[in-house]
């Protein structure tokens, strides 16, 4: 062996022991993707939110991550309530949440948990599991967890991964590679939000944001996105930002992975427990009546006319302490049955935007339908435009042709705003989208034109 030889092995034994000394695995410092091993390693505590009305049916769905065995999950405010009004979805703050189950594409209704603590900003919150889908108190659980990371050493350019229930092709959990692209200050100048171009959907929204070590540093929360560009950028909240006094919530939970050590799957319900089947294509509004679904129809077509809003601004308040404490035992605690009725699956949307003059499609062009009600003061401006008013959205193929990531619900009107780079947007100030009760579960938009700048 030469000196050469030598002398490079010598080196590679002291970044060895230097990468074994600061307890990071030998090579991870170089790693410029999330392994897909440490990826797996998580789905089984990531957990679909199911977001309950008050008779407990499901309504929609969010994404959150389990932190401690004993099943405290975190995940975004707006995914269990409203962070304008501040108001729950469910008055005791309840929801469902669907495990990810070995050999099982998609997830299950396995358990009742209720909110503890809850923020509109940042836009978080705490629920604990606390009864199984027939509303019995569940405890002694040992729940696989996610392990907890330092969100202040995140810097521009580290790979992360986001894990969570889009809503974009199907109803199983969606893990997807990115890299750190910035942050967002907040007022004080700290970093309010971490920017990264993992891709994502509005059921993602209280997903786990993870680094290549398998460790949550933040929460997806939102997308900012801008017709006017063709740009989006996903926004996700730092865990640094989690409120000092919620520590009391979290004793149990694993700081740091090397790697991370949870077990092979979730613990199941009691045996005796009928698990309804999961929900398909979760809609972002309460769900209406079904109709019976045909072949898909055609011909609908944006509307000029401008829909009403309703609601208020948000106040960014703390509701920390104000959610309901569990209240008794069983049924009799006021916890009821998780309703196996089915979400109703509404109408897929798809249309082509073309150029107005070449009549040809646009590439990237991006539809966006805002949730009905949502203010008017948020529909005006662009740059208040993210997730959180979001029902569905899409961008356009190389020919212009798209189809929203979420169905919309029969009976509602939409705002809608299209837009690409160097073309006209079109407001949602101005249009509208009036889904009929007549249409089929797939209905395809006449073109809709854009005119360059």
């Amino acid at each position: 062996m030469n000196g050469i030889s030598r002398q490079r092995l010598r080196i590679a034994a002291v970044l060895m022991t230097l990468a074994l000394v600061a307890g990071v695995p030998a090579g991870l410092g170089a790693q410029d993707t999330v392994p897909g091993s440490v990826m797996q390693a998580l789905v089984t505590a990531t957990v679909q939110i199911l977001i309950l009305d008050q008779s407990m049916k499901i309504v929609g769905t969010g994404s959150g991550s389990i932190l401690t065995p004993d099943g405290v999950i975190v995940t975004n405010f707006h995914v269990i309530g409203d962070t304008k009004t501040g108001r729950l979805s469910h008055p005791q703050g309840l929801v469902g949440i669907a495990l990810n189950r070995e050999g099982q594409v998609n997830a299950v209704p396995a358990y009742i948990a209720r909110a503890i603590v809850g923020n509109t900003e940042p836009d978080m919150a705490l629920v604990k599991i606390v009864a199984d889908v027939q509303g019995r108190p569940v405890q002694n659980l040992n729940l696989p967890t996610v392990p907890i990371g330092d969100a202040t050493q995140v810097r521009i350019g580290d790979p992360i991964a986001v894990l969570g229930f889009p809503g974009l092709g199907g109803n199983s959990i969606t893990a997807a590679r990115g890299t750190v692209t910035g942050f967002v200050a907040g007022s004080g100048g700290g970093r309010a939000y971490i920017k990264h171009d993992a891709q994502s959907g509005p059921g993602a929204s209280g997903g786990p944001v993870i680094n290549a070590r398998g460790e949550q540093v933040a929460v997806h929360v939102a997308g900012r996105f801008d017709p006017r560009s063709g740009m989006r950028v996903p926004l996700a909240i730092p865990l640094d930002r989690v409120p000092s006094a919620w520590a009391q919530h979290l004793r149990g939970a694993t700081i740091g992975a090397s790697p991370p050590s949870t077990p092979s799957r979730p613990s199941p319900p009691p045996a005796s427990t009928p698990v309804p089947s999961s929900p398909s294509a979760p809609p972002s509004t309460p769900s209406t009546p079904s109709t019976p679904s045909g072949p898909p129809s055609t011909g609908g077509a944006l509307s000029g006319q401008q829909p009403g809003a309703s609601g208020s601004p948000g106040t960014g308040g703390a509701l920390s302490g104000q959610v309901p404490g569990p209240g008794g035992t069983g049924a009799a605690g006021g916890i009821g049955a998780l309703s196996s009725q089915p979400v109703v699956t509404g109408v897929t949307i798809r249309g082509k935007i073309i150029d107005e003059d070449t009549k040809q499609g646009i590439t990237g062009a991006i539809f966006v339908a805002f949730k009905p009600g949502t203010p008017r003061e948020r529909l005006t401006d662009p740059d208040l435009w993210n997730d959180e008013d979001l029902a569905a959205e899409a961008r356009a193929d190389s020919a212009g042709n798209f189809q929203l990531s979420n169905p919309l619900q029969r009976g509602q009107i939409y705002p809608v705003a299209v837009g690409a780079r160097g073309y006209q947007v079109l407001m949602p100030t101005r249009f509208s989208l009036t889904i009929s009760q007549d249409w089929g579960t797939t209905t395809t938009l006449r073109d809709i034109t854009l005119k360059r700048q």
